[in-house]
């Protein structure tokens, strides 16, 4: 039997850790401190929310289980609507009735059970939605992405096969594959053969690496020195075209210092239940 699916005010949704204070609760998330995401704004308000969220009812007041960044987002959409007299976003959500643990359980697999899409992926998706609705800025749009990303996939899906099928074996990343993509097919599939028979590169953990990637030139120094990152620019920073261009080590790096959470088997992984391990001895 499928579950009811409610449309509610998106401000009469509570997310503990930004409308409600309670630590100990099992809804308790440092992701509600995260700041609005302003692609997703915009696609609300040409799309709507399509995945409704999980709530759950306490003292009669509806508390978001799964779905905060979307609920933040809608918040943003709907005033803006509101404001231009438009019809404001309502937020899909589906109730469930469970006691904290389950509630805690359901909140921690909602997010990361998820698989994301590879850029290969998305890069077909996003070719697929170019030709129907033909416009990039649209695409862009709907993937929360700059166009320049979306010149990026195209680029990268014009590349010879032999260099998809080194993307998805994990050989090298889409980074060296829009790289490649640039070249002759001759040259793409010399220049990826040199890649592949090449010693692999020694990682920190004394793994072997397989992802070599070509040096990139060196810049000139524009004498200026930058005054340091925060978190809510990393968030901007994941999205860009210049995170896609990164090695898939330097943008899990970058996800790890956003998230602190990195792949099972990652150096950084391990590093991290190392320190905790040393911290509480």
């Amino acid at each position: 039997m499928a579950r009811e699916v409610k449309y509610l005010d998106p401000k009469a949704l509570l997310i503990v850790g930004l409308d409600v204070e309670d630590e100990n609760s099992p809804l308790a998330d440092e992701r509600a401190e995260w700041e609005v995401d302003e692609a997703m704004v915009r696609n609300i308000m040409v799309y709507g929310l399509q995945q409704p969220i999980i709530i759950r009812y306490e003292a009669g007041k509806a508390f978001v289980v799964d779905g905060r960044q979307r609920v933040k987002a809608a918040r943003v959409a709907a005033q803006r609507q509101a404001k231009a007299g438009e019809y404001a976003t309502k937020v899909p959500c589906i109730e469930v009735s469970a006691d904290d643990a389950r509630v805690g359980g359901i909140m921690v697999s909602a997010n990361e059970i998820r698989k994301d899409d590879g850029v290969l992926g998305k890069a077909r998706k996003a070719s697929r939605l170019l030709d129907t609705v033909g416009d990039k800025e649209e695409v862009a749009l709907a993937f929360g992405r700059s166009t320049k990303t979306i010149d990026n996939w195209m680029k990268l899906l014009s590349a010879d096969p032999k260099i998809h099928e080194a993307i998805e074996a994990g050989s090298i990343s889409a980074a060296v594959g829009i790289e490649l993509a640039g070249k002759s097919r001759q040259k793409q599939i010399e220049t990826l053969d040199q890649i592949l028979s090449a010693p692999p590169a020694t990682k920190s953990d004394g793994t072997k690496d397989n992802r070599t990637t070509p040096k990139p030139e060196k810049k000139k120094e524009s004498g200026k020195e930058h005054p340091g990152v925060k978190k809510s620019w990393l968030r901007k920073a994941i999205k860009t075209a210049a995170f896609e261009e990164l090695a898939q080590e330097d943008q899990e790096a970058l996800n790890w210092i956003l998230t602190g959470s990195a792949p099972k088997g990652h150096w950084l992984d391990d590093f991290t239940w190392k320190v905790d391990e040393e911290i509480n001895q």
